[in-house]
């Protein structure tokens, strides 16, 4: 049988993983839309 300490650990790296999924996620769709804005903006800003 699996000992507790080895659940427990699993259990850790398993949420990390998800944890670093989901970071990985919202900054990809923040850069994205950062990005685009800052295309939005750039060509007013220079004068076109």
């Amino acid at each position: 049988m699996v000992s507790c300490k080895a659940v427990v650990i699993l259990l850790e790296v398993y949420a990390a993983a998800m944890l670093t999924s989901q970071i990985e996620a919202f900054l990809t769709i923040f850069v994205h839309g950062e990005l685009q804005r800052l295309q939005l903006t750039a060509p007013a800003r220079m004068g076109v």
